[in-house]
């Protein structure tokens, strides 16, 4: 865990039929909090999806549209984020591993309080990438192969293309 550092969070989702777990760790700690599954916690999460991706929606009601996605978007992250993390973690690097249904969840898109107007202007919104540096990966194992250096190539290292003329 030493190579996450202390400006690295790292949420990591497993998604079961009964329960989901969501495992917290950093530089010098690992938490592991249950959750009990149900079809309404999935819901969520799909409907958000949907939402989203509802382009026409949100050209023909604006401000309807803006009022569920504030909504939806800050219900995810009470429920998904916010209870994982601490108040010294802000600012952080967020690396978020996700499982299930919550792949295809843009986190970055959740917002971390109720916006201060209903009138829709996405610019101003409390996104969770405005408090966090957030990325992405398939698993801790891959995100610390990320983290290697890696190797720098040289005269040595980089491949020779000759031209071969065949013989008659």
């Amino acid at each position: 865990m030493s190579k996450l550092g202390d400006s690295t969070v790292m949420l990591e989702y497993f998604q079961g039929k009964q329960r989901s777990f969501v495992f917290v760790l950093r530089n010098n700690s690992f938490d592991c909090h249950q959750i009990v599954a149900d079809s309404t916690v999935t819901n969520r999460v799909l409907d958000f999806q949907k939402l989203v991706a509802d382009l026409p929606y949100a050209v023909k009601s604006p401000d309807e549209y803006f009022k569920k996605y504030s909504s939806s978007a800050l219900a995810l992250y009470d429920f998904w984020v916010k209870p994982y993390l601490s108040p010294k973690d802000k600012g952080k690097r967020l690396v978020i591993i996700s499982d299930g249904s919550l792949s295809y969840l843009p986190f970055d898109a959740l917002l971390t309080e109720k916006p201060e107007s209903e009138k829709a202007n996405y610019s101003t919104l409390p996104y969770l990438l405005r408090a966090y540096t957030v990325n992405y990966d398939y698993s801790a194992q891959l995100w610390l192969q990320h983290q290697q250096p890696q190797p720098q190539l040289n005269e040595i290292g980089r491949a020779s293309c000759r031209e071969r003329v065949a013989s008659p």
